[in-house]
């Protein structure tokens, strides 16, 4: 203890720099390593008879500069936390005077090269990654004297180390946040970045207590080679890293690596503790690779077996057995949140037999000699009894299940999937057959009970196939067996195993074979298509496999992000096979989705589609895919309706299963304003793939919806959500109904704060949750909403809606004209920058319209909507030309024309997705109408009938 007298002597000499405290771990600037806190209560314990301004008097013998610590130009205002490498202030830059947290290497003259390296390293990864759940990163430099630093986000919620113990009372909430997480680590392994330190530490919550990754001292790039030296201080906290990380090869780390420490984080958060504990790293380490994970609820038995499932599948010790990304897991998290079925199964008895089988193989023959025998007296007792009569489904019907992988590695899920996929393009290729498509068969996983019974009248067809596949090496082994679902009776099965490179001719052996049992049939041409390889090149075809999945399941990434990451993989594909016809026309058809959606709506994006397409079209002109893509790209790409029907039309002769076909006939019929016709071809589409939601939704939200059939728009909505319920878009949709036939907003109410929002698409909810609190005119809570979410811009359906537009709107009902006409200003120079790029784009031109209307440049806004108008009437296009004359009457309104308001709204209601009820109801726009007695004519007009 030091006494009081001797303090002052401590407390004269400072440092430069501040320091730790090595008693409380406080900032310091006093040489003797101690705190004027601790110095000060060391010295009163023994000092108790001092007097009351004893304290004061000490204070003004203290010698501390009185001048602010900057570092660069932040000004330093105090310690958060050291670690190995670094320190971290919180500092505010003198310039914004923005609140920051300020990264610099521990000791820059004594570190080492490597050191510095790494520091850089995880700079240089931080700010690479622009995620809602990733520590942004606002600046990288050096001071003037060569130290380098970073400043981030300042996160006000500390850490999930800091929060566990509050967060293990609430499993859901745990899960909630891990599932965000997840999705911000599958974000940087798709921009090629591997964390390899993920714990609860470096987990950090904002005020909103929303995750953030940060720390990414020792992230690697995934295609890099090299690799820094490797101690107990690289290899990350351990408890939370993988096994394979202390293993001699840890330089080939695969982002599984990440998925492991994620699982280990959630079994801290559920359970208080670490997966694995020990005296010293290495024995963590050790234990880890050599012992399996405890059971999640052998620790918390309170918890539910799913979630004990999800955390086993993490820590798997052997990399190929967890998830196969992080954004599977993110979505295994998210459905056990919303309670559905998670994908994740327990170790099945087959995988455990098998392992038993490799340590004991005479026991194991043995017993599978007694199982064989047992088998076949029970196929004796059992041959002789009736089966139950069929029933009046098509003769002629089938659906693939999904296959079971066998195999464990990393890849197979994904190489499962490809050859169900090209077995039912195979079976789709014969007009004799009706074969039900993928995203319909796609609920019914392996590992879960199957009643065929259930799933054949679900789907409508007779017969059901079921099978495995199990990839070794370059072995595929493939086990198929066919079933009448109705009598419960096999048909046919049979077992192929070959090179993998003749996974084609096993796939062509299926279809003739199916073809064959169900009496269908199969014509030589398509004899010829089926047996027809696409590559020969297997690498190509694993690269190809990985970017068709993407379009139905990289859900964590964005579209312009999915696009990209597309492109590159099947120029990759194409780039190894030129003369791979289906990748030429994936590729084509991803190129003209970035330019209808206008995410690139630029010439040279539709020069690339045609010119894949045209490539494929060289190598095989009559090709029912070469025929399905350049119909697509003719109505996509050129809104040429007549080609893009001849297109199909040949495309359906080839592929008379392809749900696709009658679906873009039915996108273009209704462009052309036969609602009639386009609702018969989605109906056809149905048919072929009952289960498709995109279909699905065009029936309920748009078809049924702008024909304002809202009792067959609701009642589709609610087919779809009998068994998926927590599917956010047809929840939406079903919550539109209300708004578009009574404008009663409660069901839109619980849709967008209910717990299926949060899974959805963040922007989509922003918008959501916006709209509806504009339409209360509750705009406090419509600037809450869009303040908390960092969204630019909101892209629907081609029409590019600024950010900048909400907050003018919001501005505007608070009475803050000039906060009003700034934003609105903003969003008008976006809008002018589109319409210069694109002028024939009717979208954003009669978006522009209405934020000229808004800044009461009346003229202009007219000309704008007049221009939109014809670039795009209901006669060219029934579905954008029709809502635009419902925008363009809301245009004349704000600019004051009453006439020309009521005179468009007069034309809108007879056509179908104009205006509704609803929108004349409630819309803010309308309000200089509300008195005016055509106005409340044309309002009854559209009322529903109670």
């Amino acid at each position: 203890m030091r006494t009081l007298d001797g303090l002052t002597d401590s407390l004269a000499g400072v440092v430069s720099e501040p320091e730790a405290c090595p008693a409380c771990g406080g900032t310091t600037w006093i040489r003797s390593g101690g705190c004027a806190r601790c110095l000060l209560s060391e010295g009163l314990e023994e000092n108790q008879d001092f007097e009351g301004d004893t304290l004061e008097s000490l204070l003004e013998e203290v010698d501390i500069p009185e001048q602010k610590w900057h570092f660069g130009h932040y000004e330093v205002l105090g310690e958060i936390g050291r670690g190995g490498m670094g320190v971290i202030y919180r500092a505010r830059q003198r310039h914004s005077r923005r609140v920051v947290a300020l990264k610099r290497i521990l000791n820059f003259e004594g570190e080492t090269p490597e050191t510095l390296q790494r520091f850089r390293r995880e700079a240089e990864a931080a700010a690479s990654l622009d995620h809602p759940h990733i520590l942004p990163v606002y600046e990288v430099n050096e001071t003037a004297e060569g130290i380098p630093y970073f400043s981030m986000k300042y996160a006000t919620g500390g850490s999930l180390r800091t929060a566990g113990p509050a967060l293990r009372k609430e499993p859901r909430e745990c899960v909630r946040l891990l599932a965000k997480v997840a999705r911000a680590v599958e974000y940087a392994h798709s921009r090629g970045i591997l964390h390899r330190d993920l714990q609860p530490g470096n987990i950090l919550l904002d005020g909103r207590s929303e995750p953030l990754v940060s720390d990414f001292g020792l992230a690697r790039w995934l295609d890099d080679r090299s690799d820094l030296t490797r101690t107990l201080t690289t290899l990350g906290t351990p408890g939370f890293i993988a096994p394979e990380s202390g293993d001699e090869k840890a330089g080939k780390l695969t982002p599984a690596a990440d998925i492991y420490s994620l699982g280990a984080i959630l079994f801290e958060l559920l359970t208080g503790r670490s997966p694995f504990l020990g005296a010293t790293a290495l024995s963590v380490i050790r234990q880890a690779a050599e012992t399996p994970a405890p059971k999640l609820r052998s620790l918390q038995p309170s918890l539910d077996r799913d979630l004990e499932t999800i955390v086993a599948r993490c820590l798997e010790r052997e990399p190929t057995a967890r998830y196969a990304s992080a954004g599977a897991l993110a979505e295994d998290l998210e459905r056990w949140v919303a309670g559905r079925p998670i994908v994740a199964r327990p170790v099945s008895l087959g995988v455990r037999v098998w392992r038993w089988a490799c340590r004991e193989p005479v026991l194991a023959g043995a017993s599978a000699v007694c199982c064989l025998l047992a088998a076949t007296v029970l196929f004796l007792l059992l041959e002789g009894q009736p089966s139950v009569a069929p029933s009046t489904l098509p003769g002629k019907s089938i659906a693939v299940l999904p296959f079971e992988d066998l195999s464990g590695q990393e890849e197979n899920p994904l190489f499962a999937e490809g050859v169900l996929d090209d077995i039912l393009t195979s079976l789709g290729r014969m007009s004799d057959l009706k074969v039900i498509s993928r995203s319909s068969v796609g609920t019914y996983l392996p590992g879960r009970p199957r009643n065929l019974r259930v799933i054949s009248r679900e789907l409508g067809v007779r017969y059901i196939m079921e099978g495995s596949v199990r990839k070794t090496g370059e072995r595929v082994r493939i086990s198929v067996h066919l079933s009448d679902a109705q009598t419960g009776q096999q048909l046919w099965a049979e077992n192929y195993e070959r090179h993998l490179r003749d996974v084609f001719g096993i796939q062509a052996a299926i279809a003739e074979q199916i073809a064959q049992q169900l009496q269908a049939r199969l014509s030589p041409q398509e004899q010829q298509r089926i047996r027809t390889r696409p590559t020969a090149d297997m690498a190509a075809y694993e690269l190809y496999l990985r970017a068709r999945e993407l379009a139905h399941q990289a859900f964590w990434l964005s579209p312009g992000q999915r696009t990209e990451t597309q492109v590159r993989l099947l120029n990759e594909v194409i780039a190894r096979a030129p003369d791979f016809v289906p990748a030429l026309c994936l590729l084509s058809r991803v190129h003209v989705q970035s330019y209808f959606s206008n995410r690139d709506h630029s010439p040279a994006r539709l020069e690339d589609a045609w010119r894949a397409l045209e490539r494929a079209a060289r190598l095989q002109p009559e090709a029912g895919e070469v025929h399905l893509a350049r119909g697509i790209v003719f109505y996509w790409g050129e809104r040429n309706y007549a080609a893009a029907r001849a297109e199909l039309n040949l495309a359906r002769a080839v592929l008379p299963n392809e749900a696709d076909i009658p679906y873009f006939l039915g996108l273009i019929a209704r462009r052309e304003g036969d609602w009639l016709a386009s609702t018969n071809f989605f109906d056809e589409a149905r048919a072929i793939d009952p289960r498709n939601e995109v279909i699905l939704f065009e029936l309920a939200r748009t078809n049924y919806f702008a024909l304002k059939r809202y009792r067959d728009a609701a009642e589709a909505a609610e087919s779809v959500l009998a068994w998926k319920p927590d599917a956010f878009d047809f929840i939406l949709a079903r919550a539109k109904v209300d708004v578009a036939s009574h404008g009663d907003l409660r069901r839109w109410r619980t849709a967008v704060w209910g717990p299926a929002a949060n899974a959805a698409d963040p922007a989509l909810i922003v918008s959501e949750r916006v709209e509806l609190a504009l339409l209360q005119r509750d705009y406090r809570t419509a600037r809450k909403e869009l303040g908390a979410h960092q969204v630019p811009e909101f892209r629907w359906d081609g029409y590019v809606i600024p950010t900048e537009w909400y907050e003018g709107l919001i501005a505007r009902g608070l009475g803050e004209t000039e906060a009003a006409r700034s934003a609105f200003v903003a969003a008008r120079v976006l809008l002018e920058g589109i319409v210069k790029e694109r002028p024939d784009d009717a979208q954003a031109h009669i978006v522009l319209a209405e934020i000229l209307a808004r800044l009461g440049e009346k003229e202009a806004a007219l000309r704008e909507g007049e221009l939109a108008h014809s670039l795009r009437p209901p006669s060219v296009d029934a579905v954008d030309g029709a809502y635009i004359v419902g925008r363009l009457a809301a245009i004349h309104a704000l600019a004051g024309d009453s006439d020309g308001a009521i005179n468009l709204l007069q034309q809108c209601v007879s056509l179908p997705n104009a205006i509704t009820y609803g929108s004349l109801r409630l819309e803010e726009c309308w309000d200089s109408l509300r008195n005016e007695s055509r106005f409340q004519k044309i309002l009854a007009s559209l009322a529903p009938e109670e």
